[in-house]
Order: C-alpha cells, then sequence, then structure tokens
C-alpha cells in the first residue's frame, strides 16, 4: 500500500479546513467548501486523480466548491442522506444567511452509517455524529488512523447546536461515541488544528464533563 499524504486549504469567509487526501495518485477531496480553483491547483500540480467529494455534512462552509470540482474531476459527491436536500438549497445549506455563494446541486452517492464508502483507493468507514446537523458524519480510515471529524468536534471545542437541524442532546450523545474512538486516532476537523482523541478526550473542557 502507497503511503498517504494530506494537503490541506482554510477557506474563508468562516475559515473551514478543505482536505485533499492522496497516495501520489488518487485522491479524495473532504469538505470543498470554496476556493475551487486553488483545490485544483494542487490537484494538478500533483497530477492526481480524483476519486470522490466526501461531505462530512451539508453546511456551505463545507460544500461550496462541490459542483466545480465535480464538473472538473467529474468525481461524484457523497454525503448522508439526512444532509443531501442541503446541497440543492441555498436556504438550507446557510449560503443565504451567511452570505457565502453556493452553486445549488445534487449528491451522486450516500455515505451510509455502519458501511465502508470504498472510493477506488481509499475505504473509509462511515459513523453517523449528528447534533451539528442532522446528517452529520465521521470518516475514518482505520488502519492509518485518520479521521475527518467535520465540525463534530474541535481542538479544546466542538461544533454547535444551534444552527437549524442541531440538536444538543444529540450532539452529546455523537460525542460519546468520539470518546469510544482508540486514543491515537488522527483527527483533522472541520476548523482549526488537528488534534488526536486522546488530546481531546484528556483536554477538551466540553468532553471532560461526559
Amino acid at each position: 500500500m502507497k503511503a498517504l499524504s494530506l494537503e490541506s486549504l482554510v477557506v474563508p469567509p468562516i475559515y473551514s479546513n478543505c482536505y485533499i487526501l492522496h497516495d501520489g495518485e488518487h485522491a479524495v477531496i473532504v469538505d470543498p467548501g470554496g476556493l475551487p480553483e486553488e483545490i485544483m491547483q494542487i490537484v494538478r500540480d500533483k497530477n492526481l486523480t480524483v476519486e470522490a467529494i466526501l461531505n462530512t455534512h451539508g453546511h456551505v462552509d463545507h460544500i461550496a466548491a462541490n459542483a466545480e470540482i465535480r464538473r472538473q474531476t467529474g468525481a461524484p459527491i457523497f454525503v448522508h442522506s439526512k444532509d443531501a436536500e442541503m446541497l440543492n438549497s441555498s436556504l438550507l445549506c446557510g449560503a443565504d444567511w451567511c452570505g457565502v455563494p453556493c452553486e445549488e446541486h445534487t449528491h451522486d452517492r450516500e455515505l451510509v452509517p455502519g458501511e465502508v464508502c470504498d472510493t477506488g483507493h481509499f475505504r473509509f468507514s462511515v459513523i453517523h455524529t449528528p447534533g451539528h446537523s442532522p446528517g452529520s458524519v465521521c470518516l475514518i480510515l482505520p488502519d492509518d488512523k485518520i479521521m475527518f471529524s467535520g465540525d463534530l468536534v474541535f481542538m479544546d471545542s466542538i461544533g454547535r447546536h444551534d444552527l437549524p437541524g442541531g440538536d444538543e442532546q444529540t450532539l452529546m450523545n455523537s460525542l460519546r461515541t468520539f470518546l469510544t474512538l482508540p486514543d491515537d486516532y488522527q483527527v483533522f476537523s472541520g476548523h482549526g488544528a488537528p488534534t488526536t482523541v486522546e488530546r481531546e478526550r484528556n483536554r477538551n473542557p466540553f468532553l471532560r464533563r461526559l
């Protein structure tokens, strides 16, 4: 198996993280919330074939570049069924109220909790972690101990639950699921710096009370 590399971009104006995971030849793009040309420049510079566009949830700062990247790569868009309608509504995804342009579009495939998302060269375990949004998921590469957590948890913080479709108790339950994962998992969040399950278990004030 080829060694994996991870490129990341911080996408304004909400400063969300977009990730390009690749093996030097094939790639998946996680949460392209904007800057499609900058994302595609990395893809071209590294001569990568994009196999999938993966959305941890349907908020605009994680999906705004989906449509353009699909046009340029032909890669399918994956999202959980409960957030799928957000992609096709500038109101539901939050684009209208936060002023972020977003082309309305549809998804191609669903991320199914408890099943493996197989893009061809990457196999992600899908965990349903609602509370920030109804269809929020975490995507895990168990063999590589890599986790994309979306807006479930951040370094020293957690996702908000006061947006439409959010729920505090549901989010807390999802965070309890997060705490069952191995300590050495690297956590790449939707905002902020990378962290680990162990660090957040021991130092995140919102998790220490669970």
